[in-house]
């Protein structure tokens, strides 16, 4: 496990927090491609004091011309149904790649994408963390913490959804869920690189 997901899990859990009713889920997945495990990806969920903690983090190496190292950790936090805050950075080879800062403000959101401020005005229910863990009950516009951006959730069945980026059409995530488990796997489809999934491969619960 990687400096920049060790750093990320330990802050996650070192939170100023009471214990009091707490409850925190971890989700293990296996990323896949080709037919060989390439990386692995962490998702937690910590439910405390009306408010709802998620962390992923993610490892993988992929093959284009050259083997590079691609690793990502975001935060997001959730109350009343809303986003208050969240953070991600993607490192490339070890070095940042992106980061993206959102914090509530009033009705709004100011986020910080690469040191460039904007302003977000549309509500932020749903997000690329709480899709680890909910299944959505249908068609969604969902915020995607590393690329601060909105993308579209279209259901494909009960259980069967696609993630598109209105602004590039050829990347796209399945997602999909089985009863009493939750999300069971992803497949990415991206552009110039190969594609991949992600597999379901353990679950933990904690009661605090």
């Amino acid at each position: 496990m990687g400096n920049s997901v060790k750093f990320a899990l330990l802050t996650f859990f070192l939170f100023p927090v009471l214990l009091a009713n707490a409850q925190t889920v971890t989700r293990e997945y296996d990323v896949i491609s080709n037919k060989e495990k390439v990386g692995s990806v962490v998702a937690v969920n910590r439910e405390l004091n009306g408010f709802e903690h998620y962390l992923i983090t993610c490892e993988m190496s992929v093959r284009m011309i050259l083997k590079i190292n691609v690793s990502y950790n975001l935060k997001a936090s959730f109350k009343n149904g809303f986003l208050m805050s969240s953070a991600a950075t993607m490192y490339l080879n070890g070095k940042i790649q992106s980061q993206v800062q959102v914090e509530r403000s009033g009705t709004n959101y100011v986020m910080i994408k690469d040191g460039v401020t904007e302003i977000i005005t549309e509500p932020i229910e749903y997000s690329s963390a709480r899709l680890y863990f909910h299944l959505p009950d249908g068609d969604k516009k969902v915020f995607s913490e590393t690329d601060g951006t909105f993308k579209t959730l279209k259901r494909l069945s009960t259980y069967a959804f696609e993630l598109t980026d209105p602004g590039n059409s050829g990347d796209n995530n399945k997602y999909t869920y089985v009863p009493h488990l939750g999300l069971l796997s992803i497949l990415v489809d991206r552009q110039f690189i190969p594609t991949f999934q992600l597999t379901y491969a353990g679950e933990t619960v904690l009661d605090n």
